[in-house]
């Protein structure tokens, strides 16, 4: 999570809706399948720019189902280990993903000069979301998940990463689990961030 600097789409967001998660991104091996598979389910999807090698993407569009932005991308170039990145304030954009869009190629440089803080690692996001059969359908059969079945909901697993889908009557982001946050629960919006011990 980060403080928007600059009139770009998370502060324009932010100004129309208040604070909130914004979206979720998923990296696919293959945009122009994924955007296929989803609109076979009847998903919308908009600012689709297949156009730029290094991140091409498209969004879902915040629906009564899932409630939030679904960001679909992939891209040409790979992500360089994180020492790499940080060995060095060095840069050549053209050798990690990057948006078309983009404004500032560097807009990582401010945290160089910033006293890093607590490490907080995401452990799982939590969705709600008003059809379940198709949250399965994009999540596992679109996206590639595995699913196993969590104590509230359907647990969709990649490499790791746990996104917890629980049925309901009105969609959204409802919590973020972290390890390593120094607070125990803070409110985002209409989402809770929640310490994994807490």
């Amino acid at each position: 999570m980060r403080q928007p600097r600059g009139s770009g789409f998370l502060q324009r967001f932010l100004d129309r809706h208040g604070e909130g998660v914004h979206h979720l991104t998923f990296v696919v091996p293959d945009v122009e399948q994924a955007i296929r598979q989803v609109t076979e389910l009847g998903l919308t999807l908009v600012s689709t720019d297949l156009a730029h090698p290094p991140w091409r993407e498209t969004f879902i569009f915040p629906d009564a189902v899932h409630g939030v932005v679904i960001q679909l991308a992939d891209s040409s170039v790979g992500y360089p280990p994180v020492e790499e990145l940080l060995a060095t304030r060095d840069r050549d954009p053209s050798w990690v993903p990057n948006n078309r869009e983009g404004t500032d190629p560097t807009w990582w440089d401010f945290m160089w000069d910033v006293e890093p803080g607590p490490t907080a690692t995401l452990r799982s996001t939590t969705l709600r979301s008003t059809d379940p059969e198709l949250s399965r359908r994009l999540f596992h059969d679109v996206l590639g998940a595995d699913v196993r079945q969590g104590d509230h909901g359907t647990e969709y697993l990649w490499h790791g990463r746990v996104l917890e889908v629980l049925p309901a009557d009105v969609a959204g982001i409802d919590r973020l689990t972290v390890a390593g946050s120094p607070v125990s629960t803070v409110r985002i919006g209409n989402a809770t961030l929640v310490r994994e011990d807490a």
